[in-house]
C-alpha cells in the first residue's frame, strides 16, 4: 500500500513505504516535474466514451437533455461514434456503439456531465426523454456545487454538475 506523496525541497518526491510484503518496507522516490504534473491534473480527464446499443435514441437523448447538437462519425470496423460539441481547451467525448467493444450498463466509472449555470434544468430533461433520474439535484458543497445522477436511455449510470 503507498501512503500519500511528501513533496521535498530538492525536488523529488517520497512516494511512501510499500507494505504489501508482509515484514519488509520498501521506500520509493521519483523525480517529478511538478509545473508538467500540473497542466496534466488541469484537465485529467482527455475523453470520454458513452456506450450505445442504439446510437440514434442515445444521441437522441443526449442532444435533448444538454440542448447541444451532436456530430455522427463512421470509423469504420462496425464503430460509430456522435460526437459531443468541445472548444479547444475543453475535454472531449462521443456516444459509440460497436456489439463488440461497447456495452452499456449501471457499473463502473461515475461520468459527470457539465450541466451549464442550473443542473435542475437539464435534471428536468431526463425523464421526458427515456431516462430515469436516480439521485435528484445534491449540494455537494457550497464551494464545489450541485450534482445528480441519472440512467441514460442506453442503460448507463450518469452524473451531471454545476454550479447552480
Amino acid at each position: 500500500m503507498l501512503h500519500p506523496v511528501t513533496p521535498l525541497k530538492n525536488g523529488w518526491q517520497e512516494m511512501g513505504n510499500c507494505s504489501n510484503m508482509p515484514g519488509q518496507t520498501f521506500q520509493f522516490k521519483q523525480e517529478v516535474d511538478m509545473s508538467e504534473a500540473k497542466k496534466v491534473m488541469a484537465n485529467l480527464p482527455a475523453w470520454v466514451e458513452i456506450p450505445a446499443t442504439d446510437l440514434a435514441r442515445a444521441k437522441k437523448f443526449y442532444q435533448a437533455i444538454l440542448g447541444v447538437e451532436m456530430i455522427d462519425v463512421d470509423i469504420g470496423n462496425e464503430l460509430k461514434m456522435a460526437m459531443f460539441p468541445v472548444d479547444e481547451q475543453g475535454v472531449g467525448g462521443a456516444i459509440c456503439e460497436h456489439s463488440e467493444f461497447y456495452h452499456p450498463g449501471s457499473e463502473g466509472p461515475l461520468v459527470y456531465l457539465n450541466a451549464g449555470s442550473n443542473l435542475q434544468q437539464v435534471l428536468d430533461r431526463i425523464i421526458p426523454n427515456g431516462g430515469k433520474v436516480l439521485q435528484g439535484k445534491t449540494e455537494i458543497t457550497e464551494e464545489y456545487g450541485f450534482m445528480a445522477i441519472f440512467e441514460d436511455t442506453e442503460g448507463n449510470r450518469m452524473a451531471l454538475h454545476s454550479m447552480g
